[in-house]
């Protein structure tokens, strides 16, 4: 069984991405805000878990309770795929305010290093394939009027996404 962490699966591109994976030997965690019925009806390899990455200190918690649930008789690879991004607060810099300045660090980019550092450490016995997937967006490279946090986080996660302990 292949087992796949992926967040931001309620839309979008992590919606996309784990639609794919559905499969009778792949087994999937989804992460996001909001729980998608839709997925949760085309597989009964889903675990879903509603849970907001701005709680960063509770993600040691969650990737504690996903990585307890592998089955290590049967496991085949474990890959963790970092999709989940917010683009608020689309504003100056100048206008936004600290709380949401800090939503966006949080889970933009201190939630993907939390979960690469946990992924790592809790699978370091585990001797299966091991990936992690960082998903960026093109607003990395293309500069928009008011998406200076949103750029800047998603550049920062571009240039950490080949280091491997």
């Amino acid at each position: 069984m292949k087992y796949f962490i992926i967040t931001g699966t309620s839309r979008g591109l992590g919606e996309a991405m784990s639609e794919l994976l559905i499969a009778p030997d792949h087994y999937l965690f989804c992460i996001s805000r909001e729980r998608n019925h839709r997925l949760l009806s085309k597989s009964g390899n889903i675990a879903y878990f509603e849970f907001d990455l701005n709680h960063v200190d509770e993600i040691e918690s969650l990737m504690g309770s996903i990585t307890q649930s592998i089955d290590s008789s049967n496991v085949e690879g474990i890959y963790l795929i970092n999709n989940a991004a917010i683009i608020s607060p689309v504003t100056f810099l100048s206008s936004a305010s600290i709380q949401d300045i800090t939503t966006n660090m949080n889970v933009n980019l201190l939630a993907p290093i939390i979960l690469t550092s946990l992924f790592i450490r809790l699978t370091s016995d585990c001797n299966v394939e091991r990936r992690i997937l960082n998903i960026s967006s093109a607003s990395a490279k293309n500069l928009h009027p008011g998406m200076s946090l949103y750029w800047q986080q998603r550049q920062d996660w571009m240039s950490l996404r080949n280091v491997w302990d």
